[in-house]
This record gives structure tokens, sequence and C-alpha cells, in this order.
């Protein structure tokens, strides 16, 4: 009580309004500790108003679900940004579209604290959106065949099918001379010298 009094007195001293230096107190003590559930229910309440409703439900679904649980309590200072990353980037492997939304959300209601003070800086800055959106490349491997045997029962097959004369010669062609589907069933004499032994497409 004593310390407090003396606090007060020295406001007096140096002319300054005791209620608004407390006021002043508060709203530090406030910002200190607000929560990301605290900040994001303040976002949410002025979206609500601003926003097509089907808008806003959807802004809402994508931000419960999925980062109420993980950051709710935390204090937005304590938040880093790998913490955001962490969370959006599992999700964008099922869900692309809706990670690419909550990183919106997320750069949004970071935006609107660091307005209204309760953070310093907007963190979603140092998430590189290019690494996190990256698709990942997936390697396919055609069927083929490396052994004789089965080889060797793929061509006897070929010769002794039942098919036109031009699908079952041009099958055989295949065998000697690999070309795509769409090369071989668009092919001209004209494409052909027969002096050179030389077919050109």
């Amino acid at each position: 009580a004593r310390k407090l009094r003396e606090e007060y007195h020295s406001y007096i001293g140096k002319k300054l309004d005791v209620r608004d230096e407390l006021h002043k107190i508060e709203l530090i003590r406030q910002k200190k500790d607000v929560t990301y559930a605290s900040i994001l229910n303040e976002w949410l309440e002025n979206e609500e108003g601003s926003i097509m409703t089907s808008t806003f439900k959807q802004k809402k679904a994508i931000l419960l679900n999925f980062s109420l649980d993980k950051l709710g309590k935390k204090p937005l200072k304590e938040i880093k940004h790998p913490e955001l990353v962490n969370i959006i980037q599992p999700l964008y492997k099922n869900k692309p579209t809706q990670a690419r939304k909550l990183l919106t959300y997320f750069h949004s209601i970071w935006q609107f604290s660091l307005n209204k003070g309760y953070c310093e800086n907007n963190i979603c800055g140092n998430i590189d959106k290019r690494n996190l959106f990256r698709k990942e490349h997936i390697t396919t491997h055609f069927a083929k065949i490396t052994d004789t045997q089965p080889l060797r029962e793929l061509i006897h097959a070929l010769y002794a099918l039942n098919a036109t004369p031009a699908r079952r010669n041009a099958l055989k062609l295949m065998l000697f001379i690999p070309l795509r589907t769409e090369n071989m069933v668009t092919l001209k004499w004209a494409y052909i010298n027969f002096e050179e032994k030389l077919l050109t497409i």
C-alpha cells in the first residue's frame, strides 16, 4: 500500500492524472496478457459485420477447426512463425485450399493485432509461401519388361493377335521402333525414305 501511495504521489508530482496513468497501466497489462483466443474473438467480431455471412462462417470454421486448439491459450507475443508453419504445412498435404486461406487469415489477424498494439510485428511476414506451398514431386515409373522370357511371350502374343492387319502390323513395328502411340497411328508414307531407311516425323 505504501509503495502504491508513493507511486501515485509521483504522478501528482509530475502533474499527471492518476486515473489516466492507472488506465494506461491496465491497457499495457491487458495487451501483455492477450491470448490468441481473445484476439481471435475480437478479430472475428470485427470481420462479422464487414463481409458476407457465408464467407464469415467459412473463415470462422477454418480458424476454429485448425488453430484454436493449438494456439488458443498462448499469449500472442509468445507465438512465433514456425508454430504457424507447423499448423499450415500438414494441412496443405490434404487440404491445400484451406491451408492457403488459413495463412491469409493469420496474416490478417496479426496485422489487426499490430494495429491494436497487441504485438510488435506481423510474424506472417517471415513465412516463405513459396516453400510452404511447394508440391512434392512424385516420380512414377511405368511398368517395363526387363527379362528375356516375358519379352519372348509378348512378341509371340503380338504376332498371334486376332486384330486387323493395320493394328497388328503397327504393334509389330513398335517392337523395333518404339514410337509414341499418337505418332504411330498418324504415320504417313511420305515420312519414310526407303532408300536411306529413314523415318522422319
